[in-house]
């Protein structure tokens, strides 16, 4: 026996509130916050889509204002790959609005019948797409959930239309229907910006989804997938897509670069705007792409084609044949010269290309280690075994292409934390093998180092990687022993303060040789006078070899420091800094410029707490001349100024960052308006629907903002505390150099005191706004 259909409420309901303006037909399909309906205008005589906010929804501010907001964004758009919007309203707490019915069925419906669609038809519908997003752009309208869903296919016709602007989001507003740090949009089709929650989008964040739904129309898949939304967004940040041209040759070349390009993951790297990416698109030659690995019938291209011949001279007069010789000569020499530049730029590419794809695969797995969710197979399967094919532009004139659109650029803190893992690796293996070597010279007869050989190819690579984080300015030292990031903060600092810091550091490398090559040679030497091992002693020349050059630089360099007005024993000591900032002659304001620079984003400096930084990097400054003037026995009384000072100016920006951040999380009229929602609220009868739901969401999200406000006024008491304790510092050493060391050496250990526990304290306190914050 058939069971009896249920009545469907929510139409009963539309009825009630509108159907004296348009008669409601039947359902047409529902998503995750609506419901549309086929409807007929009564009045103008002519078939509409009715899309309805349950009423569930409906009640809450924000779901309502994201609804209706589509009406406002979509009826500024007229454009005949936009559905038109005819009329919006809330009636009887149901909110609606009536948009043009397209007859067909949507991009994702297609691609569930068919996962790859003709090459030709998903050129013509991103094209079509494309120009519509661009028109929206041109008047300030982003729409943020570009999927397959929203892509509409007419019966007739076949073209495209974009539809749902839910989330899209006006240049020119001023509401905020997210905070900071929330994505919001479609896991599968988001920008690497949009996944990581940043407040302002552009246009160029709809290319990239856009290209991930043409990357899916040709593949028959979208670039990345994952069991979990958190690992998907995690994939669109840090992972690069197989290309179009592994997955389906006959794509033409035109159109993969086009939509590899738009799926670059700084924004920058794509395309300008929508419209360029449709020009791209409608150009792009209707050829196959070459595949990335060739078979091996088809050799790769090795060299650039070579330029035609100059064309033979005109029969001339007799006496003129030698100048037309020569001229054809030159001709032939520069047409040798370009190919040969072109070689070389050719080589350097495939090279970069190499270097960079090895980079990418051990982001991958680097990447891989933190996420609990991922598979290290599945990414390895999914990264080319080969670097990418090189553009047609490039293979045509290689010496003015570039290799940055070959794989993401990879930033320098990151290059060098790997670096310095790979060292740490590299030297466990090589004392375990070296481990292994003496054993088996003690257990044979014919002793024989044979560690060496595996040395010198781990050597070689480490070279190889350390070779461009030299030529960017990094210090092995600071990589080493202080990680990526400090060492590339030191870099800029020495970019920063010039030559002396340059030869200071050079002074301390040379030392550090020095001390390598003595080690080396008196380990090498017992071993050898031990074990009896002849052998022992080309490395024990190598060592002294080190050992006598290194000595040798660190004499000519250590004349060079001095001249600078360094004493080679504070280069060589923990305070080298501060004799480096006592040495620098540059003017105050360009110190303090520079400093304040480093510790602080523009977005900071330009808000009302670039004050309290500015503030505290000038006590600073002032605290480093103070001491600066002092004997240097008077300075080791005070050997816990400097460190504490520097700590309590680090929290001082770290606080500001803070702060910044909050303030941009929290309006000052969020408070006020959830108390008289939830007034309005408890004043409705207790049998009012959803009163209960209601009043729990309301009162959690005033428990929320609550919190951040009070963590907020901590911060910046904190802050206050912090600028207070930094000019009682400066004032007591002030007042130190006046009275002299012995009277007031309490009062500045006292006040040190005071600012590590302060410090402490700070610490604490970011670390708990961190955690209400990521609530």
């Amino acid at each position: 026996m058939a069971l009896p259909q249920m009545p469907d409420l929510l139409q009963d309901r539309v009825v009630a509130a509108i159907g004296d303006r348009y008669d409601v037909e039947g359902e047409l399909g529902r998503g995750g916050m609506a419901v549309v309906y086929r409807a007929r205008d009564v009045r103008l005589r002519r078939p509409v889509a009715l899309k309805v906010l349950p009423p569930d929804l409906a009640f809450r501010e924000g779901v309502r204002a994201r609804f209706l907001r589509e009406a406002e964004t979509a009826a500024q758009l007229s454009h005949p790959h936009v559905v038109p919007i005819y009329a919006a309203d809330e009636t009887n707490g149901v909110a609606w609005l009536a948009m043009a019915l397209v007859e067909g069925e949507t991009l994702g419906a297609r691609m569930t019948r068919a996962p790859r669609l003709p090459v030709e038809e998903t050129r013509r519908i991103l094209a079509e797409v494309a120009g519509a997003l661009a028109y929206a752009h041109a008047r300030g309208v982003v729409h943020r959930d570009i999927k397959p869903d929203n892509i509409l296919l007419d019966r007739d016709s076949g073209h495209a239309l974009v539809t749902d602007f839910g989330i899209a989001r006006a240049a020119e507003a001023d509401t905020r229907l997210t905070l900071t740090g929330i994505a919001v949009g479609t896991p599968t089709y988001m920008s690497p910006e949009q996944a990581l929650g940043e407040r302002e989008l552009d246009g160029r964040s709809d290319l990239y989804s856009l290209a991930v739904v043409g990357y899916q129309m040709l593949a028959g898949a979208p670039p990345f997938t994952a069991t979990s939304a958190a690992a998907l967004l995690m994939k669109h940040v840090g992972e690069r897509p197989v290309p179009i041209a592994h997955l389906r040759p006959d794509v033409p070349l035109g159109l993969a670069a086009a939509i590899d390009r738009a799926l670059a993951k700084k924004p920058e790297d794509r395309w300008a705007d929508a419209a360029e990416f449709q020009r791209a698109l409608l150009a792009a030659a209707p050829m196959a792409a070459v595949p990335a690995v060739p078979s091996r019938a088809v050799a790769p291209p090795q060299s650039v084609p070579r330029p035609p011949r100059p064309a033979a001279p005109e029969p001339t007069a007799p006496l003129e044949w030698r100048a037309h010789r020569d001229a054809a000569q030159e001709q032939i020499d520069n047409a040798r010269e370009q190919i040969e530049r072109a070689r070389d730029q050719l080589r350097e590419q495939r090279r970069a290309w190499r270097e960079r794809h090895r980079d990418q695969r051990d982001a991958v797995r680097d990447a891989v280690k933190g996420y609990a969710n991922a598979n290290w197979s599945v990414a390895r399967s999914a990264m080319p075994m080969q670097p990418l094919p090189l553009p047609e532009s490039a293979l045509a004139q290689p010496w003015q292409g570039g290799v940055e659109r070959g794989y993401p650029p990879v930033a320098l803190d990151q290059r060098a934390e790997w670096f310095r893992r790979k060292v740490i690796r590299s030297v466990a293996l090589l004392a375990f093998l070296t481990c292994v070597n003496l054993v088996t010279i003690a257990a044979s007869q014919v002793p024989f180092p044979w560690v060496m050989f595996p040395a010198i190819g781990i050597i070689r690579g480490l070279r190889r990687r350390w070779r461009p984080l030299a030529r960017e300015g990094l210090s092995f030292s600071e990589v080493m022993f202080g990680g990526g990031e400090q060492a590339v903060a030191a870099s800029a600092r020495a970019h920063d303060t010039g030559r002396a810091e340059r030869l200071v550091r050079r002074l301390q490398r040379r030392v550090t040789t020095f001390i390598i090559g003595v080690v080396g040679a008196v380990v090498s030497f017992i071993i050898g006078a031990s074990l009896h091992a002849e052998p022992m002693l080309v490395p024990f020349a190598g060592f002294m070899i080190l050992a006598g050059l290194s000595a040798l630089s660190f004499g000519v360099t250590a004349i060079r420091v001095r001249r600078t007005g360094i004493s080679v024993r504070d280069a060589l000591g923990s305070s080298w800094r501060d004799a480096l900032a006592a040495a620098d002659r540059r003017p105050r304001e360009v110190i303090l410029s520079e400093q304040v620079a480093r510790l602080a984003s523009a977005e900071v400096l330009g808000g009302p707490y670039a004050r309290a930084v500015r503030g505290a990097v000038d006590d600073r400054l002032t605290v480093r001349e103070t001491l600066a003037k002092l004997s240097p026995a008077d300075r080791a009384l005070l050997p816990d100024v400097m460190p504490t000072i520097d700590a309590l100016v680090q929290r001082v920006a770290e606080l500001a960052q803070s702060l910044h951040r909050l303030d941009g999380d929290i309006s000052p009229s969020q408070l006020p308006q959830i108390e008289a929602r939830l007034r309005a609220v408890e004043a409705e009868p207790a049998t009012a629907p959803d009163r209960e739901r209601k009043l729990q969401l309301l009162r959690r999200q005033r428990a929320s903002i609550v919190e951040l406000s009070s963590k907020r006024e901590t911060l910046a008491a904190q802050m206050e505390s912090a600028q207070l304790v930094l000019q009682n510092l400066k004032l007591d050493l002030i007042k130190l150099r006046s009275k002299g060391v012995g009277a007031a050496i309490g009062e500045v250990s006292t006040a040190t005191q005071e600012a590590r526990v302060l410090s402490r304290d700070i610490a604490h306190a970011l670390e708990a706004a961190a955690e209400v914050r990521g609530l």
